[in-house]
Parts: structure tokens; C-alpha cells; sequence
């Protein structure tokens, strides 16, 4: 691995993830969660995949990997490099022969700036609050479980 991009404090949204992804050009992206995607030893966290194109990893990709991690032998830590994800920033840390850079970033920034591109924020407020020359928009939301 030769570039790492971390949300400050470690925490990214799943929109987030995506944006950042396609902005930054990666192959994918890896996100530890409490969600519904169930892992690790009491099924208290999960993982998800995201591919180069933001989105979450085709079946047949993450049922491969899951294929390939049941005939692992073992795994390195590295050690002795602490990265402070409390601040944004840029490391350049040395592993072996390679230099791998850690991007500590603000993780709402650039989506907060892509939907701002997509969406007309001041026309939508318009619209809801009823100042386009039409009655209050009335809306419901359902949040599901979230």
C-alpha cells in the first residue's frame, strides 16, 4: 500500500467513503463498521468494500477474498509508526524499502462540496419553506432504521 486516506478521528460516512474514492481516483476503499454487516469474533463489527467506482464490491469479488483469507498462513504488523488521526495532516512514513503516505483529511469536506455541485440547496429551501410562489412543500420522511 502506498497511499492511505483516513478521516480525521477515524470516522468517514459510507457517502463519504464513496465520494472520496472517486475524487481521489483509488482502487477502493475498506470501511470498519458497526452495521449491519456483521463480523469479527461477537459479530460486532463489520466490514465493507468499496470499489473503484465508489460503490460496494460485486458479490463474486467480496466471496472471493473471503475464499482467499480462509487459506492465509499469516500476517504482518507493522509496528513503531504512530500517525495522530486527531489532526489533518499529511505523514510520509517508511516501511521496508517503501515510503507509504498517510493523508489524515476532513472527512465531510469534499462530500459536503460534491453535493453542493449535484443539489440547488438555496432552491430546494425556497420550495420547502414555501418562498418559490406556491403553498409550503410538505414532505415526509421515513427513516427506516436509521
Amino acid at each position: 500500500i502506498k497511499h492511505l486516506i483516513i478521516g480525521k478521528d477515524g470516522i468517514f460516512s459510507t457517502p463519504a467513503v464513496s465520494t472520496i474514492i472517486r475524487k481521489y481516483k483509488a482502487i477502493g476503499g475498506i470501511v470498519l463498521t458497526a452495521s449491519h454487516n456483521p463480523g469479527g469474533p461477537n459479530a460486532d463489527f463489520g466490514i465493507k468494500l468499496n470499489c473503484a467506482n465508489g460503490g460496494p464490491a460485486p458479490d463474486n469479488i467480496t466471496e472471493r477474498i473471503f475464499e482467499f483469507t480462509k487459506t492465509l498462513k499469516s500476517y504482518n504488523i507493522i509496528t513503531g509508526i504512530h500517525v495522530d488521526i486527531g489532526k489533518i495532516q499529511s505523514h510520509h512514513v517508511q516501511i521496508n524499502t517503501q515510503t507509504c503516505v498517510i493523508d489524515v483529511i476532513d472527512s465531510v469536506d469534499d462530500y459536503v462540496t460534491l453535493m453542493k455541485e449535484i443539489f440547488d440547496f438555496p432552491s430546494i429551501k425556497k420550495l420547502l419553506c414555501g418562498e418559490s410562489g406556491s403553498n409550503k412543500f410538505r414532505i415526509l420522511v421515513d427513516c427506516l432504521n436509521g
